[in-house]
């Protein structure tokens, strides 16, 4: 299976991605086809035994779009609409000078020879503003109607091109011939003017939208790389790295590709993929990933995957998946757009006949109004612009979403089940109480601790890595505990079992740790997990949210009571028991989000409404995550869900003004109370408005 990419710039609303679907979807070899509107960007899974990349660019360029192979045909997209506008804009003032002459001529009066010269001199320099400036409205109209076969295609297969089209021609042609009959009205001024505000609001439209996309990984990598060739170093084009290659990275550098340190320390700046700011420091033998930043001294990199294959390009595929997975609410705007256009072309016909027998001299400059003044270009944007803005946000903040639908159900979670070890705590365990019960200090007994655990890989051998530790002889390790002898003495720690304890209360408690000296009892350590650092305070900031957050944990009661005050505790649970509490959740509170990093975890994730995951969690794991986080922080989590309720918020203030526009500006227009320049003005700023608003989540705003 082989997926093609097309850049294509001149595909601008849902009719455009339906146009293209139909012309695709019935090919032999073709398997998928995925559209991103924000990107403009075009992927179709297909068979290359059965149809080529170069046979599906000819389907596409013959149903009138101008197709780019692969992800940079923006830049030549760009520089042709640059040229089209300035075209627009120059024609534009100077026929809108014509235009003040010839209404002062209105009112004051004007020889018809002067009349005639100023209308022939705004035909010349409109001329080149229909001819060339306006194409793509034209080309747009011309194959969206040849795409009607059926009589459904005329409420969802209309282009905005449509109307935009049908208003210049019918403008320039009405004004063609007032001006060569000596006759009528001319409506130079609107056409140029019309041309130029729409194709500056496009423009300004796809720069806003870039903004609010997540820049390609390779422009987050160095193009040329110091490579390690013998006792020589040699500069090399990022794509010629292959896995073994040894690298220099030097201070300031990105990290070309992931790979292990071989020689030096790597101060990385790993921000681009979690989101933390703060430095780590990777040793020889550690992972890094491409895309980090060396913020020291140089190091030696030995490439373990191809740049193309590395962390941050799977992230990036992640994250555009999730772009390319459209919301049901933003499919319903699609279609609502769809339906809108063919409405106003009723509409615009109605209009022109009720003028025509009104006032018959009125008829076509508020027909033209009433098609230039609408705008379903604000309403088909108004909710994909916020989730791409919404999506890109949260990837900055260390959080993939893999279905672009998880941000609307994450809007309406009411509960959050979280496992405790790994996501609330580091999973690592330090000291919580010493209890002295012999006639030694604090500082001796930890000593004692520490020497017997310190050959043992047992996880409760890290609380004592921080003690001074005593010599022993040598230390036998068992799966209960530890012994050894030092100095004529034999000591134990471990469990109650293991140091021959009497009975008690604590018996059966893992994490407490008894040591003794010959058989006699010395100290007893209560040992707890280590909490992340922003555990309670995200905690407390996801209670204010209205979210009901219980842990649910395999672990005992004793050892969850810790997170008694800030969570609703399902503990000693296995993985039935945590499907059956995760159900019993949802009865109570509604959707309920699970994060987890288990094997153990995959039946209730897989039965959550939302289920997030960690980074490193096994792919089985990840493999039934909504939400991937970068990070084993639970911040990100908070970022979740308020971004995607800002997004809701966003998204219908977005609606509400696109439809308030249209329900008062369409009106405004039929009864002839707005001109037709006034109405490309106002078209042009309503879909930039929507754009504006969707960029404010860009940076955690509404």
């Amino acid at each position: 299976m082989t997926t093609s990419v097309f850049q294509v710039n001149d595909m601008h609303c849902s009719a455009c991605e339906s146009r293209i679907r139909s012309a695709l979807k019935n090919l032999p070899g073709v398997q998928g086809i995925k559209i991103n509107p924000i990107r403009r960007e075009l992927f179709i899974d297909h068979d290359a035994d059965v149809i080529q990349t170069l046979d599906l660019f000819g389907r596409i360029e013959n149903t009138g779009f101008t197709p780019v192979v692969g992800q940079s045909g923006s830049g030549i997209q760009n520089r042709a609409a640059l040229k089209r506008l300035g075209v627009a804009g120059i024609a534009m003032m100077q026929v809108m000078m014509q235009a003040l002459a010839l209404y002062a001529g209105d009112f004051q009066g004007m020889e018809p020879a002067y009349v005639r010269l100023f209308e022939f001199t705004s035909l010349l320099f409109c001329v080149p503003v229909v001819l060339y400036s306006a194409q793509p409205f034209f080309r747009g109209a011309t194959r969206s109607l040849r795409g009607i076969r059926r009589w459904q295609d005329w409420f969802v297969g209309l282009s905005m091109d449509v109307p935009v089209a049908i208003a210049i021609g019918i403008a320039f042609s009405a004004s063609v011939v007032a001006t060569l009959s000596g006759k009528g009205m001319v409506y130079y001024d609107s056409v140029v003017m019309f041309t130029f505000l729409l194709l500056l609001a496009r423009f300004v439209d796809q720069r806003l939208s870039a903004r609010l996309i997540a820049s390609d990984y390779r422009s987050m990598l160095p193009e040329r790389v110091l490579r390690i060739s013998g006792s020589a170093d040699e500069l090399v084009a990022l794509r010629d790295l292959a896995p073994g290659d040894l690298v220099r990275v030097r201070g300031g550098e990105r990290v070309p590709a992931d790979g292990i340190v071989q020689a030096g320390e790597a101060h990385l700046d790993e921000s681009l993929l979690t989101g933390e700011s703060d430095a780590v420091v990777r040793y020889g033998g550690d992972t890094a990933l491409a895309g980090t930043i060396n913020c020291d001294q140089a190091f030696t990199l030995r490439v373990v995957r191809k740049p193309e294959d590395s962390t941050l390009a799977g992230i990036e595929t992640m994250a555009t998946q999730a772009e390319l997975d459209k919301p049901d609410f933003v499919r319903r705007t699609d279609r609502i757009a769809g339906v809108f256009i063919f409405g106003m072309l009723l509409l615009a016909v109605l209009t022109f006949v009720i003028w025509l027998n009104l006032d018959p001299s009125r008829a076509l400059a508020t027909t033209l109004a009433v098609l230039v003044v609408s705008c379903p270009c604000a309403l088909a944007l108004a909710t994909p612009a916020v989730v791409t803005a919404a999506l890109n946000f949260l990837r900055r903040r260390g959080v993939i979403l893999t279905h672009g639908a998880t941000l609307e159900k994450a809007a309406a979670l009411g509960a959050l089940a979280i496992d405790k070890t790994g996501t609330l705590t580091t999973g690592a365990l330090r000291i919580d109480s010493v209890d002295l019960i012999g006639d030694l200090s604090s500082n001796a007994v930890l000593a004692i601790a520490a020497g017997l655990e310190r050959d043992s890989r047992h996880p409760v051998a890290s609380a004592f890595s921080h003690a001074n530790p005593m010599r022993f002889a040598e230390t036998q390790v068992r799966s209960t505990g530890v012994e050894g002898n030092a100095d004529g003495h034999h000591y134990c720690i471990g469990t109650a079992e293991f140091c021959d304890i009497p009975d008690s209360a604590e018996a059966a408690d893992r994490r407490v740790l008894w040591l003794t000296i010959d058989g006699r009892l010395l100290a007893k350590f209560r040992l707890v997990e280590e909490l992340r650092n922003d555990t309670i305070t995200t905690l407390k900031r996801i209670e204010k949210l209205g979210i009901t957050t219980v842990l649910l944990s395999g672990d005992s009661e004793n050892n969850c009571v810790p997170f008694a005050p800030y969570l609703h505790l399902e503990a000693a649970l296995d993985p039935a028991g945590k499907l059956a509490a995760l159900k019993k959740l949802r009865d109570t509170s509604g959707p309920v989000m699970m994060v987890g990093d288990g094997i153990n975890d995959i039946p209730v994730l897989a039965n959550a409404d939302v289920a997030a995951v960690v980074m490193e969690a096994p792919n089985l794991v990840k493999s039934k995550a909504d939400i991937t986080l970068l990070t084993n922080h639970l911040r990100p989590i908070l970022d979740v869900l308020q971004i995607s309720r800002m997004a809701r918020r966003v998204i219908k203030q977005n609606l509400f003004w696109a439809i308030a526009y249209n329900l008062t500006m369409i009106p405004l227009a039929a009864v002839g109370l707005i001109p037709p320049w006034a109405a490309a003005l106002g078209m042009s700023l309503s879909s930039l408005l929507v754009t504006l608003n969707a960029s404010r989540l860009g940076r955690g705003v509404a």
